[in-house]
């Protein structure tokens, strides 16, 4: 999902989940580095100037995203740790489910809030 962001098309073109808005913002940005180190600056700029949007909504949701890869990754340890009982395993991965569920309803929230200003700006311009 990190392609059409890297080549300026807009993220409302497209239906896509909060990670993927902040995985395409965190594409545009490595991609805009390389670019600079390549001593090809002004199209760096030109990139980070076309996907302005996706980055400004991914940044209201980059630290949520965050969160959300480490219970990912604390869920995983759990399912392979063996120390612990398939019940524990159960109990503790379901916990994480659900703030991992929460988070990205929080994201969706902000993406939703984010349309409906972008269509009140449209819409006063």
């Amino acid at each position: 999902m990190g392609t059409p962001a890297v080549f300026g098309v807009g993220m409302q073109t497209y239906n896509m989940d909060p990670s993927d808005v902040v995985r395409s913002a965190n594409a545009v940005k490595r991609y805009a580095k390389q670019l600079h180190k390549q001593g090809r600056t002004e199209e760096a700029l030109e990139i980070l100037e076309e996907n302005k949007d996706v980055r400004k909504l991914a940044s209201k949701m980059d630290s949520q995203y965050k969160m959300i890869l480490n219970w990912e990754k604390q869920r995983d340890d759990i399912r392979k740790n063996v120390k612990i009982s398939p019940q524990q395993k159960a109990e503790r991965t379901a916990k994480l489910d659900r703030a991992i569920t929460l988070t990205e309803e929080k994201m969706k929230k902000i993406m939703e809030q984010d349309k409906i200003m972008q269509k009140f700006m449209g819409s006063t311009q």
